[in-house]
């Protein structure tokens, strides 16, 4: 059996995803420096409206004609985010459950075993997070810089008794195979081992992030009295998630607890860019404002999988023991592999704004966003021994993300 630098495999996992979510934050910061450094040349020239701009003059809500204008010149906004990113479609702990074999407890009694466990029960988990915009639009023109974080949303289940069968590539005699005495000859006897967890526990951590820098185009008033402005730009967003599986026991026909401790662990990555358009349309009435927003990303997706896995710990201490695989000690792996896909991705935002000051205001809404050919971590395991795997398929279902938004704009 290899054996890593850590002395605990999740323990030495972990450390590499927090190592990860550091240098995300600074991907993140950087980016957002980058694409400000780019318009800021265009916003220095007019100062102008940062002194002419009025925090806490009184609201303007004359409703002569069709309604006042909107205001121009710097605006900003910052949101408190409490969104969701729906569950990856479910997968089985270990091969499908149609897939049976015949496991053997002793030399006579045997039953078929098949998978007995799924990701049902990871379901949608909600967290915080912040959303900044900041921006300037003069004449009907301007330019806007949109960058969002979502902490991170962890779920962990734990289970007991736990059927998990895996595909064994190793011809005639298979790894997870046991000798065995009948009662009548001593003649040993080859067996398929039975895989039982006594314990079996999942944690799921997603996360995401994203930075947009957009064009803008506003008309004149509609006969309504409200406005549209015209967006279009570029776009980059990140979707993470740590599928993690550990387990006591697994590797034995007598239950014995004390061996073959498993664990594996699959990050999934997205990294969507492209281009995007988008479409604002807003009315003011007396103080309240209606905002509603579309956007479209027709992305690149360069998604990264990557996998640690360390199974049967311990049964290089046990080698040959009662019950215990004859042939294997365990085994540790790690596995990287890339793909490629058009990740198409729509926004839609629905807000009502309370105007306090003149440039002020308070707004609360919901998002949601929908994208498809996302990778999800459970969806990408290979439960093949003795080292398990990556797989080739699983990388193009959907995700949807949704949530309720409370923040402050200024001058917007």
């Amino acid at each position: 059996m290899q054996r890593g630098r850590c002395a605990l495999p999740v323990s030495c996992a972990r450390s590499k995803v927090d190592s990860t979510m550091m240098f995300n934050r600074t991907k993140q910061l950087l980016a957002a420096g980058v694409l400000v450094l780019l318009v800021g040349g265009a916003a220095t020239a007019e100062d102008q409206d940062l002194a002419g701009l009025q925090l806490f003059g009184p609201a303007e809500v004359s409703s002569y004609g069709r309604g006042p204008m909107p205001n121009e010149g710097y605006f900003g906004s910052i949101d408190g985010l409490y969104w969701g990113i729906s569950q990856p479609e479910t997968a089985t702990i270990g091969q499908p459950s149609v897939i049976t074999r015949e496991v053997w407890y002793d030399a006579v009694i045997s039953r078929e075993q098949r998978s007995t466990l799924d990701t049902s029960s990871i379901g949608t988990v909600f967290s915080g997070g912040t959303r900044v915009e900041f921006g300037r639009i003069v004449d009907h023109h301007g330019w806007m810089l949109s960058t969002h974080r979502l902490e991170t949303a962890s779920v962990g289940r734990t289970f007991t008794d736990v059927d998990t069968v895996f595909i064994d590539n190793v011809p005639v005699v298979g790894i997870v195979d046991f000798i065995t005495l009948p009662d009548d000859t001593v003649v040993p006897v080859i067996r398929s081992l039975p895989i039982t967890f006594n314990q079996l526990t999942i944690e799921n951590k997603v996360q995401t992030w994203g930075v947009e820098l957009m064009r803008l185009y506003r008309s004149r008033q509609l006969h309504n009295g409200g406005f549209i402005e015209f967006m279009y730009g570029a776009r980059y967003f990140e979707l993470n998630e740590d599928f993690t599986v550990s387990t006591v026991g697994g590797f034995s026909s007598t239950g014995d607890t004390g061996a073959g401790n498993s664990y594996w662990f699959t990050r999934a990555e997205n990294h969507i860019v492209g281009p995007q358009i988008g479409l604002r349309y807003f009315r003011k009435f007396d103080r309240w404002m209606l905002n509603l927003e579309g956007r479209f990303l027709g992305g690149v997706n360069i998604q990264n999988a990557r996998q640690e896995t360390q199974l049967a710990v311990g049964l290089a201490d046990t080698f040959g023991g009662l019950g215990l695989p004859y042939s294997w000690t365990g085994s540790s792996s790690s596995s990287r592999r890339t793909f490629t896909e058009f990740t198409p991705l729509v926004e839609v935002r629905a807000e009502l704004r309370y105007q306090v000051t003149r440039s002020v205001s308070i707004r609360g809404g919901w998002t949601g966003m929908w994208m498809d050919n996302t990778m999800r971590g459970a969806n990408m395991v290979d439960y093949t021994l003795p080292s398990m795997g990556i797989l080739a398929a699983g990388n193009r279902q959907d995700t949807f993300i949704h949530g309720v938004t409370v923040g402050i704009d200024i001058n917007r």
